[in-house]
């Protein structure tokens, strides 16, 4: 009788091996292919839930089918995307990456965020995340946004009329909306024109090359 049970519970193991098996196989299933890189749910579940702890938003849920129909899943895996073409891209480039003083930097503005050590570790804890999870995700945002200005920062040439225009028909305008009765000369507040406008240049300059890059790839999604 003994030995009846004991076959019975090796059977019974090895199907919830099998199930946890298939159940594993379900979670991490492949949602996009970019050149050689592949990107899981996982993957872009633990993207999610690092975007929702920053911003602040609910976690990410647990269950596949309750965030399929969140247009959110298409966005991350979207940028996802967009970032893995980066990353192929920045291989091709002699780089190097930026210290760790600005990842450290955002890291510990994060933590201040939370009233006290126990706050943010349970948070942290709530979104499925690890300290040294978050501080690698910050690092190669980094990493890729430091490429991205090393690449396109160059080729953006500003104007000297661009700065005047942009004081007087957004900014001067934009203040007296709000009310604020002493309006900053053109010269208190070049430099930080200045930097909008290359930011805004940059901007629609990456946005320009991913098209390309995207026209390049090739990308199979299977969402």
């Amino acid at each position: 009788m003994m030995t009846r049970w004991r076959t019975v519970g090796t059977v019974c193991l090895l199907l919830l091996a099998f199930v946890s098996e298939a159940r594993a196989e379900i979670v991490d299933r492949i949602l996009a292919v970019v050149g050689d890189r592949v990107l899981t749910w996982s993957a872009v579940r633990a993207e999610a839930s690092y975007d929702a702890f920053l911003s602040g938003q609910p976690p990410t849920p647990q269950d596949l089918t309750e965030l399929d129909g969140r247009a959110n899943l298409r966005v991350v895996l979207s940028r996802m995307v967009d970032q893995a073409l980066l990353e192929q891209e920045r291989q091709l480039y002699s780089f190097q990456p930026p210290g760790n003083g600005e990842t450290e930097r955002r890291l510990q503005e994060i933590q201040n965020r939370f009233s006290d050590l126990e706050s943010y570790q349970g948070a942290l804890m709530r979104y499925g995340l690890k300290e040294s999870q978050l501080s690698e995700r910050l690092q190669r945002e980094n990493n890729l946004m430091a490429f991205i200005q090393m690449r396109l920062r160059p080729q953006v040439q500003l104007d000297p009329g661009q700065v005047e225009s942009y004081y007087k028909d957004v900014l001067v305008p934009e203040l007296s909306r709000q009310g604020q009765s002493e309006i900053p000369a053109l010269e208190q507040v070049r430099d930080q024109i200045e930097q909008l406008l290359i930011q805004q240049e940059v901007d629609r300059l990456l946005e320009q090359w991913i098209r390309q890059l995207r026209s390049r790839a090739k990308i199979k999604m299977f969402l």
